[in-house]
């Protein structure tokens, strides 16, 4: 097999993997998962229908596609051609069925479309509008969601940091039972993971990324570097641990993830750069194959760089791959999975598909890209909520795992002292014992030891509590701002190294700033 035809067993192994990292939601579920796949399918639709494929075969394109709202319509076609039913109230059994209220909207208006003769262009069209109207509002009442949550999740962090800080004080100045500092911390950790649990449900959900057995170079070197730098960055903070201390080994872990975390970013943002170009490409392909009446390879070999902005390295590939009259639904594959974008792959095949089956290359192309464009639109509008987020955190975790810290060496400091003042005070007592005048009565020395306030405390159990808390509190402020952002979860690896370096200078550094403070 040539090394750019994708295997049949390559092809599947993209779609279960997607399905793997996809959040499939239940059916009885408007989500925006959902409603993404919908518009997406209806898109599909609207592009092949113009080529004025009949029912049945237009049916037929489409369970062919992966995307989980194709069950519905294989229940129709089953209904229609293995059972004999009309297509109308074939569309209207499945319809009364579907637990979803906006699947069963949709296939009720298709059934008494179905049922009133209208042609089948003319009702996806009409459905296509109505749905792109739904999915933009959805989207954007999750957008003003996740940015309240957001913003309640700085609060909350915070919050939770001062009730911790609260009680380790409370240590000082009487004795806090070990199982309350447990409690506490749990508790500081529970709403924390709340919180993020509610951004994670908050959020737009869809799939942004594609992948592949390779994909994206950029991609396949962050899954490398991840894989090896964690194995060797584990290795290398247990020795740095043993050797320096905890706060040193903690940094030397979050250097070893920091590469894999830039080249997850890196791809990140190509996706971005691709999926931004993407409408522009398509609507002047199409335009091109129409006036210039010829095919697709013959216009992209042709095709101004201008047009194709990212994409045309991959366009260049494609291009000559096609002009070795290869297998073109391998190359089109190929295509799509060096892009890495689920975006591409939504856009590209319904128009070729439509342009295959004799549809306007025109029409085609400006279907795909309305749905391009109206993604990319609403995906901006998130990514301004989501980077103003993770500008937040960052320096928020500054502040909680540094006043954390902080605050532990004071106790460190006024544990120290506290012994030293009782060890001199016993000592003093010792010499001097005699029997107190009453002149002197009033400048009696106080015995430390025998207040029922300011004793000294066994720090080592609250240090274990606090040092758990700043690692929890880093493993979930690691994947909050992938929740927020969304994209792939290798996006995680940078906001970990980030995150996992600032506790581990926190460790490193503020405690002998502390001592040298109040030791002045």
């Amino acid at each position: 097999m040539n090394s750019t035809e994708l295997s049949p067993k390559l092809m599947s192994e993209a779609s279960s993997a997607r399905s793997r990292r996809t959040r499939r939601q239940k059916e009885n579920s408007d989500s925006t998962a959902l409603g993404f796949d919908i518009f997406s399918l209806l898109t599909y639709i609207s592009a092949v229908a113009g080529a004025g494929l009949g029912r049945d075969a237009l049916l037929e394109n489409t369970l062919r596609q992966d995307n989980q709202f194709v069950v519905y319509f294989q229940r129709v076609f089953v209904l229609a051609k293995s059972m004999g039913v009309e297509y109308y109230r074939a569309f209207a059994l499945v319809g009364r069925q579907a637990k979803a209220a906006r699947v069963r909207s949709l296939l009720l208006r298709l059934a008494g479309a179905v049922a009133s003769g209208e042609g089948v262009k003319e009702t996806i069209d009409e459905e296509l509008e109505v749905e792109k109207e739904q999915f933009s509002s959805q989207y954007e009442r999750s957008v003003e969601s996740l940015r309240k949550w957001t913003d309640a999740y700085v609060a909350v962090l915070v919050s939770v940091t001062l009730v911790m800080v609260i009680v380790m004080i409370s240590s000082i100045i009487s004795d806090v039972a070990n199982n309350v500092m447990v409690m506490v911390g749990l508790t500081v950790v529970a709403i924390t993971g709340l919180f993020a649990y509610v951004i994670y449900r908050t959020a737009p959900v869809e799939v942004k990324t594609y992948s592949v057995g390779w994909g994206p170079s950029d991609r396949r070197k962050a899954f490398f570097l991840l894989s090896v730098g964690g194995l060797l960055g584990v290795l290398a903070a247990l020795v740095v641990w043993k050797q320096v201390g905890l706060g040193p080994a903690v940094f030397t872990f979050g250097i070893f993830l920091l590469p894999a975390g830039l080249y997850s970013l890196r791809d990140d943002n190509l996706v971005d750069r691709i999926d931004r170009d993407l409408p522009n490409f398509v609507r002047v392909l199409g335009v091109s194959v129409t006036t210039l009446q010829t095919t697709i390879p013959s216009v992209m070999a042709k095709m101004d760089p201008r047009y194709t902005g990212s994409l045309e390295p991959y366009v260049n590939r494609l291009s000559t791959r096609l002009s070795y009259h290869l297998n073109p639904k391998y190359c089109w594959e190929r295509f799509i999975a060096e892009t890495g974008s689920e975006m591409v792959r939504r856009v590209m095949r319904p128009f070729v598909d439509a342009v295959h089956y004799g549809a306007r290359g025109s029409a085609a192309g400006a279907i795909c890209s309305q749905f391009a464009l109206k993604i990319s639109l609403l995906r901006a509008r998130r990514a301004l909520v989501a980077s103003s987020f993770t500008q937040l955190m960052i320096p928020m975790h500054v502040v909680v795992t540094a006043l954390l810290v902080f605050i532990f060496q004071i106790l460190v400091v006024f544990n120290t002292g506290l012994s030293e003042t009782v060890g001199n005070f016993n000592n003093n007592s010792q010499d001097q014992m005699q029997m107190p005048t009453l002149s002197s009565v009033e400048g009696l020395p106080i015995d430390p030891g025998t207040l029922p306030f300011f004793q000294t405390q066994d720090l080592g159990f609250i240090y274990t509590v606090t040092i758990g808390v700043i690692l929890l509190i880093t493993a979930i402020n690691t994947f909050v701002p992938r929740f927020a952002a969304g994209g792939h979860i290798l996006k995680c690896s940078f906001f970990g190294s980030l995150m996992v370096m600032i506790s581990g200078l926190s460790l490193t550094f503020i405690p002998p700033v502390v001592t040298k403070l109040f030791a002045m």
